[in-house]
């Protein structure tokens, strides 16, 4: 009997082994898969990451509108005074026959429904290359509603203008042709010229 008890105990100590280290390997697997898994996860955030790059580098290329320039001038108290000349240098700007924009930020305080505004292009030494007055419709005719984007009672209205910017400009002046010694409601005004 103590033979077999002996022969049991061994057996029964062998299946232990066995069992632990079976135990042993099935811990170490699950580690490895567990390991194994955040690694393709965070492969896979790398990917996400690397997309994720790739447009917001479109996007923001895509953002730019065509357009080589664009400034606006802000005017004090949002007045635009009969004799302020509002004057945008273009010296470093490479025009192109493109078309060109003139805008008015405004403001419901704004009383009429259209601005006139002369639009003076110079070259390099000061010669007038062109000189136009041009009529910038800014409210509905019928329904008297503000014309373009606008945010509150601000809005931005930009119209292209019946003539292209010679090559050889190099600054251009913006007046306001209303008859009223100060145009109030009138935020700012710019112009942007395209691609």
């Amino acid at each position: 009997m103590c033979k077999s008890q002996n022969l049991l105990k061994a057996t029964q100590g062998m299946l232990m082994q066995e069992t632990l280290l079976q135990n042993h390997r099935e811990r170490r697997n699950f580690h490895q898969e567990k390991t194994k898994g955040l690694i393709q996860i965070n492969l896979g955030m790398n990917k996400v990451n690397y997309c994720l790059l790739v447009l917001l580098i479109l996007v923001s290329g895509a953002c730019t509108d065509g357009r080589i320039y664009e400034d606006f001038k802000s005017l004090p108290n949002q007045n635009w005074g009969v004799s302020d000349s509002l004057i945008f240098d273009l010296q470093e700007v490479e025009l192109i026959n493109t078309p060109d924009l003139v805008a008015v930020k405004f403001n419901e305080d704004y009383s009429f429904s259209n601005c006139y505004i002369r639009i003076i292009s110079k070259d390099s030494v000061g010669v007038i290359l062109d000189n136009t007055l041009v009529n910038l419709i800014l409210f509905d005719p019928k329904s008297g509603e503000p014309l373009g984007e606008g945010f509150g009672n601000s809005y931005t209205r930009y119209d292209t203008l019946p003539f292209l910017f010679d090559q050889s400009t190099k600054s251009v002046t913006l007046l306001q042709y209303m008859r009223q010694d100060q145009l109030s409601g009138v935020e700012a005004v710019g112009i942007k010229i395209l691609k």
